[in-house]
């Protein structure tokens, strides 16, 4: 398995730092500044602090070697963070929507906000908008889960602190109702973030199917290299940023064992080596009859598996046929040969 690739944590460093300014700074100015718009958002920041911390977590523990407990090493650690993220997410935005539904329900005569949660409001748009363009660049870079996850709760910071704005401003031009609308606004929009994010931290934390793409370029790239009659089967699974790939060939069945072991070895190197967020491969070898489907002279230009027929190209129609059958083609009758191993 390729060695785990180094993190770059700090844009969670920073995140970090940027959270704990602003939860102090908004509840702070919110709770003297009479602003519930303001305090709400002060409460998501406290939760984006607590998701900070277990993004750092995540990606402390992501990095480390796989071992003899762990062979396919940590990275399932990225998308725990992710959830707990996203639970943060989902507790501080019902704790926000509870508090302004009850004070739109239950109206008492207040002062406007003070005009210093106002600009209390913008300062959190401007910063966190920075945050998120930084923590969604080294994400992408790193294709990190946790990194990615991270960068749009700032990028949903931004926008609920654009409702804080909008809401505090209303308020004190006399509209006071505006305020604890903008909060409830703010709870909605942390709650759906919140539930986006365990969405796809669950799709990898239950090994769900791959992007059809990379099941495409996969079976694409194996059934380019040579002695390989067809690609039989390709399922894939992600690790943190990385995919992990079960592949079948299979093997004109004359050839002998050392052949058929160089053939696996070379897909393996092959897919590895030009797929950059695929990590490893095992590659399993079904024998192929001489002369029967998917073996027709040089095993290279071999046909594609039963039910990708219509593509010109023998490879092409491999592609498409696990591309849109979940990486799944049928099989071509095996030879009596006794069954040939699995390689890494």
């Amino acid at each position: 398995m390729r060695a785990v690739a180094p993190r770059d944590d700090r844009p969670a460093w920073a995140g970090l730092a940027g959270n704990l300014l602003l939860a102090a700074l908004k509840v702070v100015v919110g709770l003297l500044g009479r602003s519930q718009a303001l305090l709400a958002d002060g409460i998501h920041s406290a939760a984006d602090a607590a998701g900070s911390i277990a993004v750092l977590i995540g990606l402390r523990v992501a990095r480390r070697p796989a071992d003899a407990g762990h062979p396919y090493g940590h990275g399932k650690a990225e998308s725990l963070a992710s959830l707990v993220v996203a639970a943060l997410l989902g507790l501080a935005g019902v704790e926000v929507a509870v508090a302004a539904a009850l004070a739109l329900l239950r109206p008492a005569a207040a002062p406007p906000p003070a005009v210093i949660t106002l600009w209390v409001a913008v300062f959190s748009v401007a910063l966190k908008e920075a945050l998120y363009r930084y923590g969604r660049a080294l994400g992408l870079r790193q294709r990190s889960p946790a990194l990615l996850a991270s960068a749009e709760d700032h990028r949903a910071d931004a926008i609920a602190s654009l409702a804080a704005v909008a809401g505090i401003a209303g308020a004190r031009l006399g509209v006071p109702p505006l305020d604890p609308a903008a909060a409830f606004f703010v709870s909605l929009f942390i709650m759906r973030l919140g539930w986006t994010l365990a969405a796809s931290a669950i799709q990898d934390l239950i090994d769900a199917r791959g992007e059809p793409r990379t099941l495409a370029r996969v079976v694409a790239e194996a059934g380019a290299f040579p002695g390989v009659a067809s690609v039989q089967q390709v399922r894939t699974r992600r690790m943190g940023p990385d995919i992990l790939v079960d592949l079948e060939i299979g093997v004109d069945g004359r050839r002998t064992l050392r052949e058929v072991h160089a053939v696996a070895d070379g897909v393996r190197a092959r897919v590895v080596g030009r797929i950059p967020e695929v990590a490893d491969v095992m590659v399993h070898v079904n024998p192929v009859e001489a002369g029967g489907p998917g073996v027709a002279g040089d095993p290279a230009a071999a046909g594609a598996p039963a039910g990708a027929a219509g593509a010109s190209d023998p490879r092409e129609r491999a592609a498409s046929a696990a591309a849109e059958g979940q990486g799944c083609a049928a099989q071509p009758p095996r030879a009596r040969e006794p069954a040939l191993p699995r390689r890494r």
